[in-house]
């Protein structure tokens, strides 16, 4: 939960503690005789009450409806992150790892991302291709596979190129010649590498 989202709620809260405390106040008043209310004041109190409840019904219809906006708008974005797995090309463009699953095997070969963020959790394996300005945000280490590795469940970028993009909460595996080129990349930690 946000903290704008959290301050609006606890805004409402306070609210609504003092609308109670007030309207119990009015009505103790108005019915059990604390304090003195002359017949003059009688209508002014029961109009502020009523004026009380409305509005304390009013936020408390719109702090419901802005919830329910704030989650609609929360599926269509999720929505908007879906990309169909099949295309060729790939360009400014936020990538959910797993929405790049594919109906039989997990193999992407030979296409282009562009200004793409993959964002996880999720592990992808990098065979081969050309990876040009590329960054990696809480990814750990890249580990370099031993030859002749037969991967399934995971997701393979194989002579993919992607330029100027970021991989975020993605586990990265690899051969052993992509990650002697990921080695040269500062601030990249590879493990795995055989002599």
């Amino acid at each position: 939960m946000d903290q704008n989202l959290k301050a609006k709620n606890l805004l409402l809260y306070v609210f609504l503690g003092i609308y109670v405390l007030t309207a119990l106040g009015t009505l103790s008043m108005l019915f059990f005789g604390f304090g003195e209310v002359k017949d003059a004041e009688r209508s002014t109190l029961i109009n502020t009450f009523l004026v009380e409840s409305a509005v304390a019904i009013a936020a408390l219809f719109y702090s419901l409806w802005n919830i329910r906006n704030k989650e609609d708008r929360a599926i269509e974005h999720t929505r908007e992150l879906i990309v169909n797995p099949l295309e060729e090309s790939f360009k400014d463009l936020v990538i959910p790892v797993e929405s790049l699953r594919l109906p039989t095997i997990q193999l992407h070969e030979n296409k282009h991302f562009k200004r793409c963020k993959f964002i996880g959790p999720s592990a992808v394996a990098v065979m081969g291709g050309t990876y040009k300005n590329v960054g990696f945000l809480e990814c750990g280490d890249i580990v370099a596979l031993p030859n002749d590795v037969y991967l399934t469940g995971i997701i393979v970028l194989k002579n993919c190129t992607v330029e100027d993009s970021e991989f975020i909460r993605t586990t990265i595996f690899t051969d052993q010649h992509t990650a002697q080129g990921f080695k040269t990349i500062p601030g990249v930690r590879v493990k795995g590498i055989q002599s």
